[in-house]
């Protein structure tokens, strides 16, 4: 038997009376399902029948009918009454399939197949034959599944008499691949990115002590701190921590101020700025052996111990980081005790008065006198000048300096109320050296990157002098994404390194890295400044597939009957390859990233593509609306009936006004015209709109059986059924 359908079971009982008497019973297992009694008053034995309509069910295969013909004689009669029961009758029901025991999502372990994780039950009779699909492509049910198998699959079951399929998710919960430490560069934009991996793709959501942030384009000092990263989709939540440090330049130096101290004492200069990274330090002044740096707690201090008449002049102290610089210049005069001719009454100037020299290069510097004197001269490792009276300028000069200790000292003889004094000033002089070279590579790694992941870039700088000078900064492209300067007082060359961390995101695949060695020498320095910039490092990111922004779900309205292309365009490296999954199972998967939709009923129709390479996936849906064909021709014709009794409107009103001129012809004329059009209308829209969608009137033809016979039960129409038939035993009851 067919689940659903109507069947008629019979009874037939030989021989028995008085059928008056007579009762029988329907039974299904041991259920009381009907029974019969008869009226005719007959005392001689005759064959009746009784009948039992049904409907089977699935639950009814290998059911167990059966009838019992019993005579209730009464009080006075035999007990129990006297019954004679059927051969039971077993029948077989055929259903469609039908998948029980699902969940609409299944948590994905890798190394687990389908049979294992789902326990979807397929039953049905005939047994139906389970397929499963992924991508409108067949999938082995026994395939051990990694990350890569989680998305949308479609299990089918299968007999003669029809199919079910039911559609469920396997994926996985939230996974983060992201630093837990981030700077950024405070006013400046960003590229923080932290993308949690997951299928469905996971919601991430940020917090910042316990409040819901939204990270803002450009970062100030206020933003830094450490956040919560909360991903979300239906197979759990993974929670990130993610410190950010928001980097600044050093702010403005408020210390230290020009000072005036007496000969032999000592004073500290102070240098104080805040910034992040915390600034360093450096000086420049009149070199003197009595002179001290150090720092303490983020301030550098200059101590000056025994000051003397070397110790005058301009003192600048430097801060930076490797996000700006700033500096300061004070005064420092050092005020003699009982002479007339002291260093700050010193006549001796020097032009220039500091001098910034290449390795190598001649230098040239005039010392000059004003007023009377005994003898000038220079004292210098190389090039020294002896005391020479009479003039008013002495030159130190060389034509390649080669030395990096070089401090030439002008020095001067003259003749005060106390006596013979000298004094002298020696040169600032600072020479410097660019680098041989500048290189930049990957420390221990090579080839593509992965998104997400840190990495460490390393600058060597080969020969360069004075390191206190240098500056190393970080390009990506234009743009300047870090700097590092040296503490180390050193004149001589000396090899160095920068190293820059990065964590690469998708945006930055294909993206140049550079670094540059520039000397920061001061206003007196070359300018522009002294650089050697390294050769580009392209640097390569592979990253799972993603649709930007804008590249939402789409829902499209499309006409009955035709098709709208689907385009589906995500951003991946390796290149993502795509699969398609349709409304239709004969569909065929493909792999181009447009297709056409194909002619669907009326009705909503969901195609899922499905972007893919080794590192993920990631899916878009497009909703395709059918309109039923028509529906712009029936609003065509309600609208042209309406303007046809907008017109008989107002042509019954001009009749109205204007009784004395004989209208009448032509408004009978036109009031046909418009029977004849709403006429019409109406037949077109039965046409087109009702007859689309009319219901509830269907012949179902069946198959007729060849005979029919007294072991065939029948359903009052041309289906038949093989029973037993059910007698009664021709003894007396």
């Amino acid at each position: 038997m067919l689940e659903g359908k109507h069947y008629q079971l019979q009874c037939e009982v030989q021989n028995i009376a008085p059928v008056q008497n007579l009762t029988v019973k329907w039974y299904k297992g041991e259920t009381l399902e009907n029974q019969t009694s008869y009226d005719a008053l007959t005392k001689t034995p005759v064959n009746v029948s009784s009948t039992l309509l049904i409907t089977p069910t699935s639950a009814d295969d290998g059911a167990q009918y059966s009838c019992v013909a019993e005579l209730e004689l009464g009080p006075e009669g035999p007990q129990p009454p006297p019954e004679v029961k059927s051969d039971p009758l077993n029948i077989t029901v055929h259903y469609k399939p039908r998948i029980t025991e699902c969940l609409d999502h299944v948590k994905l372990r890798e190394g687990e197949s389908l049979d294992t994780l789902v326990s979807c039950r397929a039953e049905g009779n005939p047994s139906p034959v389970v397929t499963w699909y992924r991508n409108q492509s067949e999938f082995n049910s026994s395939t051990q599944l990694t990350r890569r198998d989680a998305g949308q699959y479609v299990m089918t079951a299968k007999n003669t008499l029809g199919s079910v399929s039911v559609n469920f998710t396997v994926g996985y919960g939230p996974i983060f691949n992201c630093s837990h430490k981030y700077e950024v560069t405070a006013n400046e934009r960003h590229a923080l990115r932290c993308r949690a991996e997951g299928f469905p793709l996971p919601e991430v959501t940020w917090f910042k002590e316990d409040v819901e942030a939204e990270l803002p384009a450009q970062m100030t000092r206020e933003d830094e701190g450490q956040y919560i990263l909360t991903a979300r989709n239906a197979f759990g939540t993974a929670n990130h921590s993610m410190d950010i440090d928001v980097l600044y330049p050093p702010s403005e130096i408020f210390e230290p101020e020009s000072d005036a101290v007496d000969l032999g004492a000592s004073v500290v200069l102070k240098c104080s700025s805040q910034g992040n990274p915390q600034p360093r330090y450096r000086w420049t002044y009149p070199r003197a052996a009595n002179v001290l740096e150090n720092s303490v707690d983020g301030v550098s201090l200059l101590h000056i111990f025994n000051a003397s008449e070397e110790n005058n002049g301009s003192y600048t102290c430097y801060a930076q980081n490797r996000i700006g610089h700033v500096n300061k210049t004070v005064s420092l005069i050092v005020r003699g005790k009982n002479t007339t001719t002291t260093i700050s009454e010193c006549p001796l100037k020097m032009e220039p008065s500091t001098v910034v020299v290449r390795y190598g290069d001649p230098v040239l510097v005039n010392c000059t006198v004003s007023g009377v004197h005994e003898g000038i001269g220079w004292e210098a490792s190389e090039g020294s000048v002896d005391m020479m009276p009479d003039v008013k300028f002495v030159t130190w000069s060389l034509e390649t300096l080669t030395g990096w200790e070089i401090s030439p000292k002008c020095y001067g003889n003259f003749l005060t109320k106390a006596g013979p004094d000298q004094c002298g000033k020696r040169l600032n002089i600072t020479v410097y050296k660019p680098p041989d070279s500048v290189s930049i590579s990957a420390v221990t790694h090579t080839g593509p990157m992965l998104e997400g992941k840190q990495y460490q870039l390393q600058c060597e700088v080969q020969n360069i002098a004075p390191v206190q000078y240098l500056t190393v900064k970080w390009y990506k492209g234009e743009t300047l994404e870090n700097r590092t300067s040296y503490d180390a007082l050193i004149k001589t060359p000396v090899n160095v390194s920068s190293t820059l961390l990065i964590t690469p995101t998708s945006a930055d695949d294909g993206a140049q890295y550079s670094c540059v060695a520039e000397l920061e020498l001061g206003p007196e320095g070359p300018q522009p400044r002294p650089e050697v910039k390294s050769d580009p490092f392209n640097i390569i990111v592979h990253y799972s597939p993603f649709f930007s922004d804008d590249d939402d779900d789409e829902t499209l309205e499309v006409p009955e009957g035709e098709g709208v292309p689907l385009r589906c365009s995500a951003q991946g490296n390796p290149l993502p390859a795509y699969s398609w999954s349709s409304p239709l199972d004969e569909e065929e998967k493909t792999s181009q990233k447009q297709i056409t939709s194909t002619s669907l009923p009326p009705g909503t129709h969901v195609y899922t593509c499905t972007a893919y390479n080794q590192l993920g996936q990631q899916s878009k849906n497009f909703t395709v609306k059918v309109v039923p064909q028509g529906g712009q021709t029936v609003l065509w014709m309600v609208t042209g009936i309406g303007l046809a009794v907008a017109l008989f409107l107002i042509l019954g009103y001009l009749y109205y006004k204007s009784r004395d001129v004989d209208y009448l012809p032509l408004i009978a004329g036109i009031v046909a015209l418009a029977v004849v059009c709403i006429s019409i209308a109406f037949v077109f829209i039965y046409l087109i709109y009702y007859k689309n969608t009319k219901m509830g009137e269907y012949n179902l033809k069946l198959g007729k059986s060849r005979a029919q016979n007294a072991h065939v039960a029948q359903n009052g129409k041309d289906s038949s059924l093989p029973m037993k038939k059910l007698t009664q035993p021709s003894s007396p009851v």
